[in-house]
């Protein structure tokens, strides 16, 4: 999470816990948030790619096409 930039980087803000939890106005803790996703693993947004030190969190289609050329 650190590398993604921390909890609300890689928060799916779409999510209904998320929403419930107004997550999406204020970025949970990072233990209740890695205790939330446990439970509920669609908390995470994805694909989360790592290359090197580099993450792409999401569907950035360019942002994920630089990571792998």
């Amino acid at each position: 999470m650190k590398a993604a930039g921390g909890t609300a980087d890689v928060l799916n803000t779409r999510h209904k816990t998320a929403k419930e939890s107004g997550w999406k106005d204020k970025a949970p803790s990072k233990t209740a948030f890695l205790k939330a996703a446990v439970e509920e693993n669609n908390l995470l947004r994805r694909p989360i790619l790592v290359k090197g030190s580099k993450v792409v969190v999401g569907k950035d289609l360019d942002a994920i096409r630089d990571l792998l050329v």
